[in-house]
């Protein structure tokens, strides 16, 4: 389904609405720039983005509230099937702006800053045609886009996904050591996961490989774990290798619970590799060499924001969630850990009010701690390491950039950050 809103409505409602209908796990959506409420428009626009139903979403004022009205459009032959409209009392809409504060990324120290029109959900860095220069690789929607970072981005090539893609990790890597990083994705399509390898050919991004396998690159190598509907991650962690093609290869030592984007390894003071992990609650562990914990934290990272209900033997049970961690990403000898701070209590459940990106590193006794970068306002959703630089994916509270709306502009859509990060 294609969410488009006109240009008039309120942005708060629209955003608002567009995430509880995500969030029943009924619909695979698709997202769109454009805003209109001209029927002909949104059916070319859905066409184009490989939609099967167009759902067009108006308003107008009303008596103590808004009259948001909603349409949905079958996109074969452009027939109207269903129709309604929903008083929301101004009460309501009152309570989704909490003030300008809640909306605006904070800069502090970032030497780059572009928002983007869309919603983007994760990023990564590489060097994708041997040009010695670092793009930047977010996905967008149903598709992963290439920008070389300038005075704007400047759009450079395009992976197209499929409309059932639901990203869940991208990661670039030199893997067949050609000069050239191929770029690695992994999404839930259908009930099922698959990863897919791309490299540029020319103009265009070529498939070298696809697999039912979540990957991810850890060091400078990828490894692969398998998929099982009732429990999400399934069997053993494993390498994948390049020899002449891509193959699996050896089991990775871990311990027991700790799945392919759990953990980071930590070398500790006599060079024996530590493993720094998730557990499903959010806290974060460490593990010695024969797998015994030995250090918990005291409050968890604030949850994760991908997550995916687990299949039930029975229909009628609830078998609870499997949860794709957030990027952990070893930088010198520390790891670097997202944190995200909830919204007061009383609106539990309706996003984040600030993240900030942490950094742990063992000295010798326990993990010691600090902070990278602090006090981005919103959500941090993804990030990436390009030498001294951090660039950083955000989505400001409610997904909503606030002085967009005060100049009736589109303000649903993510912002990118770049840090300097040198001598720290």
């Amino acid at each position: 389904m294609m969410f488009c809103q006109d240009k008039k409505i309120d942005w708060y409602l629209a955003d608002e609405y567009y995430r509880k209908l995500k969030e029943t796990g009924r619909i695979e959506m698709i997202d769109t720039s454009l805003e209109t409420e001209d029927e002909n428009l949104a059916l070319n626009e859905a066409k184009r983005l490989g939609a099967d139903v167009a759902l067009m979403l108006t308003s107008k004022e009303a008596d103590k509230g808004t009259l948001v009205m909603q349409k949905l459009l079958w996109v074969s032959d452009g027939s109207k099937f269903f129709e309604t409209q929903a008083k929301v009392d101004t009460a309501y809409a009152k309570e989704l702006k909490f003030g300008e504060e809640y909306f605006r990324p904070n800069a502090g120290e970032a030497a780059l800053v572009y928002h983007l029109p869309y919603r983007a959900q994760l990023v990564t860095t590489g060097d994708f045609d041997g040009d010695g220069k670092q793009e930047i690789m977010l996905s967008a929607g149903k598709d992963v886009r290439a920008y070389l970072p300038a005075v704007d981005l400047q759009f450079l090539w395009e992976i197209k996904g499929k409309v059932s893609d639901d990203y869940i990790r991208i990661d670039a890597i030199d893997l067949n050591k050609n000069g050239r990083d191929e770029i690695v994705i992994t999404s839930m399509r259908n009930e099922e996961v698959f990863s897919a390898i791309y490299e540029l050919e020319g103009p265009e991004f070529k498939k070298l490989w696809e697999g039912k396998y979540f990957l991810r690159k850890i060091g400078a190598g990828l490894i692969a774990q398998a998929y099982s509907r009732s429990a999400g991650f399934d069997g053993d962690v494993v390498s994948l290798i390049w020899e002449g093609d891509y193959k699996t290869g050896e089991k990775l030592r871990l311990p027991k619970e700790v799945n392919i984007y759990d953990f980071a390894f930590i070398e500790g003071a006599d060079k024996e590799k530590l493993v720094f992990a998730y557990d499903e609650a959010g806290f974060l562990n460490l593990y010695d060499a024969k797998g015994v914990r030995v250090w918990r934290s005291k409050a968890n990272t604030g949850g994760f924001l991908t997550t995916f209900k687990k299949q039930a033997p029975v229909a009628h049970m609830d078998a609870g969630e499997w949860a794709v961690k957030d990027r952990l990403a070893p930088r010198n000898r520390e790891v670097l850990v997202v944190e995200r701070v909830p919204v007061a209590e009383m609106v539990k459940g309706i996003g984040y009010k600030s993240s900030r990106l942490k950094n742990y590193w063992w000295n010798g006794f326990s993990m010691d701690e600090g902070v990278l970068v602090d006090d981005i306002k919103g959500t941090l959703l993804d990030y990436a390491l390009a030498g001294d630089k951090i660039i950083v994916l955000t989505s400001p509270f409610l997904g909503i950039k606030f002085t967009n709306i005060l100049k009736g502009e589109n303000p649903l859509g993510t912002a990118l950050f770049i840090y300097s990060v040198k001598g720290r």
